[in-house]
């Protein structure tokens, strides 16, 4: 069998067999999925409702509290009911207004806080009406008996709990709308002795589960009061359809510590008919996928194979030093072509490296050949100055003499030093062989000051970062000696790092020159060719570059400089151990 049907076949067996059994476990997933989540939608949703009704009903239980044992000042209403105790004593018109005013002050925070209240009324056992209203479901007649009514009896018979009236237009509120009231007796917590009945008037709307009922018409909810029968809310429009029932999920819940039930029904047929689409849209998709994958093996096994046999063959008979590239199918755009295109590189890159092995073996030979050159034309430049050097002795030219010896002197320091580092008083002795050419040159009009610890000569530090600085020192600060006089230099070890201060009390550097070359300092060294530097490499950013380069980041000059007070350079170089030197 051929390598190309070899690979439709492997192709096809592994991806559709593992296709088939995905499409498989997906549906049965999904299906089972989308049950639990459903009955997890359904206890969410039971939760969220009792949830909510329960916190109505703990509102209505706070705000009958807050009434009940309020205190404004001297009045509770206790105190305010006292009087009114005896149901034999006759109270008058004024009396009952006054005993309003005082609820009616005691109330109203408690009436800004629960918006659902209407109204407090307060039935004295001398029948007696005390009473605050927002006027929302109307006033109480002044003559109302409630010792008429049921509500009135089961109240007391409750014995300081709680009654829950009916969702209904009662007779004792003038007006025609529906309202859910609730009583409470109030007994004297210090005489045990009854002092009347309180009455909440609460809005119909009290209890609203529709707030969290986020599954809409699909949830029917019914709240329904026990102990009357009342239903406080529904949202049932229609009667159900028991055909129907199958794709229901029906519940009844007893609200803890409440005498509400909520009823809940939950009607899955739109769920299922959404879920059931899906579930067959999951099987088309799996069977589309099954038939684009056979598509794909064979196209894998027609047009990939056969490129990357083709390329094996071409790689197998690469004989000769020079080889050659393959350009078949290197325009491609896919893998294939990245393939050819990258062995075509490497080839190149081959042939490349073997043609520039002759030519690094020329330039190491003519670079051998430059460094040799150098050093015979270093020791002729020293045998010449040293020639000057005794002529001048012989003349009794002094001057001479002293700068061509120290020029010789630090020629040989600069070529002939066996290693970067040498000790500081190596450093300072090629700064003064600088600074006696230069006195000479400028007739002794400026003076070097070195101080320096004697305990600091030997400390070690690269060479040639000194000398750059008193020249610049010199060249830009004293300005060839036109301004100022004076360069010193001053060491200290702090924090185990050496530091070095070169001074000069010279023109000083303007604010924008400074910026530039701290700006400089900080930026990495670049090169135009090879051999070649750029001038910002020069000096003081050489001497940063060297620094850093051998003792890493957090080493350097720092220049500090005021326009005509001078200009002070500190190094920051490491105190280095014996081991490490």
């Amino acid at each position: 069998m051929k390598l190309k049907n070899k690979m439709f076949l492997i192709f096809s067996v592994i991806a559709i067999l593992p296709m088939v059994l995905l499409a498989v476990f997906s549906t049965h997933q999904y299906i089972s999925l989308t049950t639990q989540r459903i009955n997890d939608i359904s206890q969410e949703q039971e939760a969220n409702i009792v949830r909510e009704i329960s916190e109505d009903y703990a509102s209505v239980r706070q705000a009958m509290k807050l009434l009940t044992f309020a205190n404004n000042g001297a009045y509770s209403i206790v105190n305010i009911l006292r009087p009114y105790s005896d149901p034999e004593k006759s109270v008058s018109g004024y009396e009952i207004y006054q005993a309003s005013l005082k609820l009616m002050n005691m109330s109203q925070n408690i009436f800004d806080t629960y918006d659902f209240l209407k109204g407090v009324y307060i039935f004295t056992p001398a029948k007696d009406l005390i009473s605050y209203t927002t006027f929302g479901n109307g006033s109480v007649d002044q003559h109302y008996n409630p010792q008429d009514d049921g509500w009135y009896q089961d109240t007391l018979k409750l014995g300081g709990r709680l009654y829950a009236s009916t969702l209904d237009v009662h007779p004792m509120f003038q007006t025609p709308d529906q309202s859910i009231f609730f009583a409470q007796s109030i007994i004297d917590i210090d005489t045990r002795k009854f002092l009347g009945v309180i009455v909440l008037d609460c809005s119909p709307d009290l209890f609203t589960p529709e707030n969290v009922n986020i599954l809409g018409d699909m949830n029917t909810i019914t709240l329904t009061n026990t102990d009357n029968g009342s239903v406080y809310y529904t949202n049932r429009t229609k009667q159900t359809d028991p055909a129907d029932a199958s794709n229901m999920h029906s519940s009844v819940t007893s609200i803890k510590n409440t005498p509400l039930e909520l009823s809940l029904t939950l009607d899955y047929s739109s769920l299922y008919i959404e879920y059931r689409s899906n579930t067959i849209l999951l099987l088309i998709f799996s069977s589309v996928c099954i038939v684009c994958i056979l598509l794909l093996s064979f196209y894998i096994s027609n047009n990939m194979i056969t490129p990357i046999l083709q390329l094996s063959t071409q790689m197998l008979h690469q004989k000769s030093l020079q080889l050659s590239t393959f350009e078949s199918c290197s325009y491609r755009k896919d893998e294939i072509g990245i393939l050819y295109r990258e062995y075509n590189h490497m080839i190149e890159k081959q042939n490349s490296l073997i043609k520039s092995e002759y030519q690094n073996k020329l330039i190491t030979m003519d670079a051998q050949m430059k460094a040799l050159e150098a050093r015979i034309n270093s020791h002729f430049l020293f045998n010449t100055l040293e020639s000057i050097n005794s002529m001048a002795e012989i003349a009794e030219h002094e001057e001479i003499s002293t700068m061509s010896l120290a020029l010789g002197n630090m020629f040989r320091y600069a070529v002939k030093t066996k290693s970067e580092l040498v000790t500081l008083r190596q450093e300072l002795e090629h700064v003064n062989d600088y600074v006696s050419i230069q006195k000479i040159r400028f007739d002794n009009r400026f003076r070097l000051d070195i101080d320096i610890p004697e305990t600091l000569y030997e400390q070690q530090v690269l060479k040639l970062i000194l000398q750059p600085l008193i020249e610049n020192s010199l060249t830009h600060g004293l300005n060839y000696c036109s301004i100022g006089d004076l360069i010193s230099i001053s060491a200290c070890i702090a924090d185990h790092n050496l530091l070095i201060r070169v001074n000069d009390n010279g023109s000083g550097i303007p604010r924008d020159e400074l910026n530039r070359l701290r700006d400089n300092l900080r930026s990495e060294a670049s090169f135009t060719e090879l051999g070649v530097r750029e001038k910002q490499s020069i000096g003081l950013k050489n001497i940063q570059s060297r620094i850093e380069l051998y003792y890493g980041k957090g080493y350097g000059l720092t220049i500090y400089s005021e326009e005509g007070r001078g200009t002070d350079i500190d190094i920051k170089i490491p105190v280095l151990k014996k081991e490490m030197i």
